[in-house]
């Protein structure tokens, strides 16, 4: 009896200790200052934003848009999401934050987005979470956005975020082998399981460019084409790799870029600049994005790819200014911060000032 006793003590104290370990590592003790947002305007009305395609031939912003993020397909407060085009120039025109797509098609749920542009082919490649698929459009001159092609591969379990490498081919990761939402999806970002990877369609077929990934998300190219940068958000770090610009085969970096936080989007500030949307808080963000918790804290991080191991912040928040920061971008010289849940998304005039110091390592 003692001896049962005794290893019943020992089993709840094995998991306190796990416990406890797991809310640390996902920072769940670490607070954030709130963000001095003095050089910011909101633009209210475009809700969950998770990432931005700034156009430079058009001046215009693409966004992913899409209401009640977090829920399940089919729950209340779950709609189509959409395609905004904002226009700084005019944001307060009459129908100018309406959905771009022609309602096409009909089970939708955007996610990450790449525009490709050469000569006359301008194409906007889209993630779609709800099928999940990757949709391409062509862009039309009325400023909509006709689909052309759906593509679909058996892998393609839970993807994340696109680049476009040509008029059909693309790179696009696959952050778990679960569905979006799923409890398999939700414990491997949860005990950083290698389960993620990065597909790669070449036009014509698939195949498995990179795996071995703790919950691949956001991708970037780099200018040239030589690189592909991976966010791999459940080991907090950037995974870098060589790119075959002919067979488009990857060949991992030996260096990595570590952020301190869980990255979630990565966009270019300039050739040699990275932006990436973290995560400070994992648990708080999806309390938030399902609804049950009313903020979550939000960080921007700027990667100088020639000084990668000191990345520094260019926004961060409690939640009080923007909860659930998804994507930092710059757009026409300010900087639009999108949020995962909120009717709103922030243009600022340059990196917004940080009222304390508060890095988390």
């Amino acid at each position: 009896m003692v001896k049962t006793g005794l290893t019943v003590l020992s089993l709840l104290a094995v998991v306190a200790v796990a416990t406890l370990w797991s809310l640390f590592r996902l920072n769940q003790f670490q607070s954030y200052p709130a963000a001095d947002i003095a050089n910011c305007e909101t633009v209210i009305g475009v809700a969950g934003v998770e990432d931005v395609v700034t156009d430079t031939v058009s001046g215009m912003a693409w966004l992913s848009s899409m209401q009640g993020r977090g829920l399940k397909p089919g729950a209340e407060g779950q709609e189509r999401g959409a395609i905004i085009a904002f226009d700084p120039e005019n944001p307060l025109a009459l129908g100018a934050l309406r959905d771009r797509t022609g309602g096409v098609p009909q089970d939708f749920a955007p996610l990450g987005m790449d525009l490709y542009a050469r000569g006359n082919t301008r194409r906007l490649f889209v993630v779609n979470g709800a099928a999940p698929n990757v949709l391409i459009y062509t862009m039309t001159g009325r400023g909509g956005l006709a689909l052309i092609d759906t593509l679909t591969d058996r892998r393609l379990t839970s993807p994340g975020d696109i680049v476009a490498v040509g008029p059909r081919s693309f790179y696009v990761t696959n952050s778990a082998s679960g569905a979006h939402g799923s409890f398999l999806a939700g414990a491997q970002y949860l005990t950083g399981q290698a389960a993620g990877s990065v597909l790669y369609y070449d036009g014509n077929s698939w195949s498995e460019a990179a795996d071995g990934l703790k919950f691949a998300n956001g991708i970037a190219l780099s200018p040239d084409g030589a690189r592909l940068y991976v966010a791999e958000s459940a080991a907090r770090r950037i995974r870098i790799f060589e790119r075959d610009r002919a067979m488009g085969y990857l060949t991992p970096a030996e260096e990595t870029i570590g952020l301190g936080s869980f990255p979630h989007t990565l966009s270019w500030k300039d050739d040699d600049t990275l932006l990436a949307g973290a995560v400070p808080k994992p648990l708080a963000f999806a309390g938030h994005a399902s609804g049950r918790m009313e903020r979550a804290p939000s960080r921007l991080m700027e990667i100088d790819l020639n000084q990668p191991a000191r990345p520094r912040q260019t926004f961060v928040d409690d939640g009080s200014a923007l909860s659930g920061l998804t994507v930092g971008a710059p757009f026409n010289g300010k900087l639009l911060l999108g949020s995962f849940a909120e009717n709103k998304f922030r243009l600022c005039n340059g990196p917004v000032p940080i009222k304390t110091s508060n890095e988390d390592s």
